[in-house]
């Protein structure tokens, strides 16, 4: 049938020009690039929680194995305790000792304080928030694509004939996570703590002698045999109380408290005169210590610039 120009007209009035088309298709760009990476995330998440569940769960059914047949107790450390039980109990394909954790697992990670954390810095129970237990941290890679930092309880209480609730947290603490070595790597995400906190101290960066002298802070270094150093810094107008103080911490360090001046008598380093202590006093008078016996203590007037000075590191 011969189309007439009336129908031609209802026709073109019904299409889409070319303009609307593209943006249409501008629009659903934007809304996928806003969206698709909020639903890439909420699928991680769920999925890192599923297999934080999971792995939890075969821990659990793992210790309550151990407990039942005996398996529990008798190790006097974490590497012992993985490497001689729970290697029976669960698929573990790697153990890295606490020296060596960054075999097994990443190299750093991110805390829950948005801080970066190194592994080689969690070498203990104390550092996973478990002062009393006394054990080395020990690295495991399982079969199913996990990484852990762990720590056993020598003092836990489960015997093979014990009666009641059995609670993980009293034997087992661990770091783990359930991306390997994929990206985020960051607590709360793809890491999870079980029954540990990170319990991180300021990195302590150590000075030495020769550390010292090459930078010019000194022409004398002393070193004790606990590593600590003590030396006369060589800036200009040191002598009260004040100064001196001030000179140590220019250099990053500080200076010498009694307790210091102690400890160095008793390691056989000692000078025969009077030396500023830190006395953690404000005011018109400081504390001075002998330093050939550091058994004379007296205060004196914080101006008097005739006093040597010492600053004390590590």
């Amino acid at each position: 049938m011969k189309k007439t120009a009336k129908t031609q007209l209802t026709l073109c009035k019904n299409a889409f020009t070319l303009a609307e088309v593209l943006i249409t298709l501008a629009i659903i760009g934007v809304v996928s690039i806003l969206t698709i990476p909020n639903v890439i995330e909420k699928y991680n998440e769920s999925s890192w929680s599923t297999s934080a569940r999971q792995f939890q769960s075969r821990l659990t059914i793992a210790f309550k194995s151990m407990l039942s047949n005996g398996d529990l107790n008798g190790y006097n450390n974490t590497y012992d305790f993985v490497d001689k039980g729970l290697k029976k109990y669960m698929n573990i394909t790697k153990i890295c000792k606490e020296d060596e954790l960054a075999e097994c697992f990443s190299q750093k990670f991110t805390d829950d304080k948005n801080e970066e954390v190194s592994v080689e810095r969690l070498p203990d129970a104390n550092t996973l928030g478990h002062e009393d237990w006394g054990t080395e941290t020990i690295g495991i890679q399982f079969n199913n694509g996990i990484s852990a930092i762990v720590v056993y309880n020598p003092n836990n209480e489960y015997y093979q004939d014990y009666i009641g609730d059995f609670n993980l947290s009293d034997v087992f603490s661990a770091i783990y996570d359930v991306n390997t070595y994929k990206n985020p790597n960051t607590v709360l995400k793809d890491i999870r703590l079980l029954n540990a906190s990170l319990n991180m101290q300021p990195e302590v960066i150590r000075i030495t002698c020769d550390d010292v002298i090459n930078n010019g802070w000194s022409t004398g270094c002393f070193e004790l045999s606990t590593g600590a150093i003590f030396f006369r810094p060589e800036i200009q107008h040191i002598g009260t109380f004040a100064q001196c103080k001030a000179a140590c911490e220019y250099y990053g360090v500080r200076l010498q408290n009694l307790n210091d001046m102690q400890v160095r008598c008793a390691d056989g380093h000692s000078f025969p005169w009077w030396y500023w202590v830190d006395d953690g006093k404000t005011g018109s008078k400081n504390t001075a210590a002998y330093g050939a016996s550091c058994q004379r203590v007296e205060e004196f007037s914080s101006s008097r610039s005739d006093f040597s000075c010492e600053c004390y590191a590590n």
